[in-house]
């Protein structure tokens, strides 16, 4: 199973988060369930009591402790002290905003798709490389971070084979 560990500055912030990413993560996978093949998916907050491994880890604000440890991270593209405290740990990080110096970035949008561009090679959850390139999805309620930390995870379960 892989698990997104959710991180902020504190409860609130990390539950109005984690409700906005679920919500997309819901949308998104009604279509095309690319988690199946690690058993599923599971969301948790920082101050949740279990040991989550090796998580992806999404920083949705200021960190407030350093995670155990996490394969990748997603933060937004003004998250310094994140981006500062994952350089220090060796953990990959895609940053993501509207912006072209992120890794992640919507490229166009319209009442009905949204157009997310990876800018730079980043490693799937299985171990490939996911070349640069655009990603279609269909337009939802959410936007701005979370649609787009929930577009990253998808992206990272689907591998280099998104139009397979």
């Amino acid at each position: 199973m892989e698990v997104v560990l959710i991180c902020g500055r504190d409860a609130a912030e990390e539950d109005r988060f984690s409700a906005a990413f679920q919500s997309e993560m819901t949308r998104l996978l009604s279509k095309h369930d690319p988690f199946k093949k690690f058993g599923g998916l599971c969301v948790i907050t920082s101050r949740q009591c279990i040991s989550p491994g090796n998580p992806i880890i999404i920083f949705c604000g200021r960190p407030q402790s350093k995670p155990a440890g996490g394969k990748i991270a997603i933060l937004e593209e003004d998250n310094l002290e994140a981006a500062a405290l994952l350089s220090e740990m060796g953990i990959e990080s895609i940053p993501c905003g509207m912006s072209d110096k992120n890794t992640l970035t919507i490229s166009s949008s319209d009442l009905d798709q949204i157009q997310v561009c990876l800018q730079r090679s980043v490693t799937s959850l299985d171990g490939q490389s996911i070349d640069l390139a655009e990603y279609p999805f269909e337009a939802g309620e959410e936007s701005g971070f979370p649609f787009l930390a929930a577009a990253a995870t998808y992206i990272l379960a689907l591998g280099p084979n998104w139009f397979k």
